[in-house]
């Protein structure tokens, strides 16, 4: 994957989430890129956006989902491209 993409994708997830760089980054490197590769699927041929990762981060920052449960909501997010939030 070129890393323009991935530096764009970030930035745009990290401005969409209110100012959490450093949880857009974490979910990006840690999952993301390692169900990517587990999938052997290109960031531009996943279901997952910026957007995703934004809205995920954002319901853990206010409380409403725990790491635990965001993890189990990635995979599914992964799997399904539907919004976090669907996935409560």
């Amino acid at each position: 994957m070129p890393d323009k993409d991935l530096s764009d994708y970030f930035e745009e997830a990290a401005k969409l989430s209110g100012g959490k760089a450093q949880a857009v980054g974490n979910w990006i490197v840690n999952d993301l890129l390692r169900e990517l590769g587990t999938a052997k699927i290109s960031l531009a041929e996943s279901k997952i956006r910026h957007a995703h990762i934004a809205a995920l981060v954002k319901l853990i920052d206010a409380g409403i989902l725990l790491n635990n449960a965001a993890k189990e909501v990635f995979i599914d997010m992964f799997a399904s491209g539907e919004m976090p939030e669907n996935h409560r």
